[in-house]
Formats: structure tokens, sequence, C-alpha cells
């Protein structure tokens, strides 16, 4: 979307959530509508769609040109204001989130991952794990069913989703990790299998450091692309963050959730 563009759909939008605050306030204090704040509020609503991509085109913003075109023909009965009046009480929420730009809309974000995957070497790292897996495996010294089967699923898991979704990567990667720490020490303690397992183990943390690499990129792009970049550099500066980037935001958050 061209910035001059963006830049009057936020100017206009924003009038549009002043207009509706001042309303939602006087229908929640004072019980009632004003008619010259809900004609401009129409008003406002029709010049904003008028500029605002169809793909773009929040659900609320149709709903209030709706209300324009009742307006214009019954100049709002009782019913018609009432109706009004319950919504924007109920969509004050809806009315005040972003209206997002068709680039935004269409960020996909497991093509960001597929990418992100081939920059950090993901599959060749995954693949690496199974030739491991298969190797102690082969060596048929596990007396166990239950850590040979473990074994088996955990190759069988990570041999499938090594192309998959940032989601089923994490869930092998969890699945790797109980794996390890359930019977990394009787694997350990065979000293056929020792060396393999260290060769695993080294390879799983590379592998984890590789996901947790992308994860990141991956949460700031996001960010970049659904964040007001002026208003964003805006608040970092404000509140101690390097406003060159999202990064030190991210981790902050990360940390704090973590905490919990």
């Amino acid at each position: 979307m061209d910035k001059t563009l963006k830049e009057s759909i936020d100017k206009l939008h924003e009038h549009v959530i002043g207009l509706s605050r001042s309303i939602f306030r006087d229908l929640i204090e004072e019980g009632s509508l004003d008619p010259g704040l809900a004609h401009e509020l129409l008003l406002s609503a029709g010049q904003l769609i008028s500029l605002t991509p169809d793909v773009s085109r929040p659900t609320w913003l149709d709903s209030l040109v709706d209300f324009h075109g009742k307006e214009l023909r019954s100049r709002f009965p009782g019913s018609s204001a009432a109706d009004f009046s319950r919504f924007i009480v109920a969509s004050i929420s809806d009315i005040e989130s972003p209206i997002l730009s068709p680039e935004e809309v269409a960020f996909d974000f497991d093509r960001a991952f597929d990418d992100l995957r081939e920059s950090e070497q993901l599959s060749e790292s995954f693949e690496t794990l199974v030739e491991k897996l298969e190797q102690i495996i082969a060596l048929d010294v596990i007396d166990s069913r239950v850590v040979q089967e473990t074994l088996e699923r955990l190759m069988a898991l990570i041999r499938r989703n090594k192309h998959g979704s940032l989601t089923s990567i994490l869930v092998s990667l969890h699945y790797g990790r109980f794996a390890l720490k359930a019977f990394d020490g009787v694997l350990s303690a065979n000293k056929h299998l020792k060396p393999i397992v260290a060769a695993f183990k080294e390879e799983f943390g590379i592998a984890e450091a590789k996901v947790r690499a992308a994860e990141e990129k991956l949460k700031v792009e996001a960010v970049k692309l659904l964040t007001n970049e002026e208003r964003l550099r805006q608040y970092l500066s404000q509140h101690g963050f390097d406003s060159s980037d999202v990064s030190g935001l991210l981790t902050t958050a990360d940390a704090e959730r973590d905490a919990t």
C-alpha cells in the first residue's frame, strides 16, 4: 500500500475512533445518542471505506456504512437509532483496532518460516539427527523396548516434520528433549552407543539453536510488519529500548514470559 494512502487511512480512522469514543461515552454516562456526532461518524465512515482496499476493510466499517444508508433514507427513526447505539457499544473495541494494509493482511507466517528454514539450514540439521538415530538403532544393543520405541518414534517424527511448520518442528524438538532427559543415562552408559549419542546430543543442540534463531527472526519480522514503524520507534525510545529495531522489546517480553 502506498505510504501516503496508509497515512490518510490511519488519520481518518483516528477521527472515526475519536467520534466513536465520544458517542460510546454519551451512551454509557448519559444514556443518550447525539444525532450530530452520529451523523459525523457515519459521514467519516463513508470517506474511510472509499479509501480502504477491499481486502483490508473491517466488518465494522461495512456496518457503519449500512447505518449511513438507513440514516439518509429515514433520518434515523427510533428503532434504527437504538440499533446503532447497541452496535457502537458492542463494537467499540473492534473500531479501535488498527486497519491492516493489504501487505499486513496477506502476511504468510508459514511462507516466512519456510524462507528462514532454508537460510538457517534447518532441514540439513534434521537429516543429520535422523542419520544419528538410524546409527543408534542399527547397532541393535538397546535392551529396553521402551527406549527402542521412543527412539524409533522420534526418528519418524523428525523425518516427517523436517519440512513442516514451526509448530511441528517445535513439537519434534520437545519430544527429543524428553527422550534425552529420560534415557541419556542408559544410552550413554553403553560403550558402543556413547560416541553416537554424544554426536546426536551435539547436533540436537545445534538444531535447537537454529530453530530459536529462526523463531526470533520470524517474530521480529512479523512485529515490524504489523506495527506502525514511526509509532513503534517513538514507543521504544520513550521506554529505553533501541529504536532501530524491536529485538530488545521481544527479548524482554520472552524473558518475562519464561519467568511466569
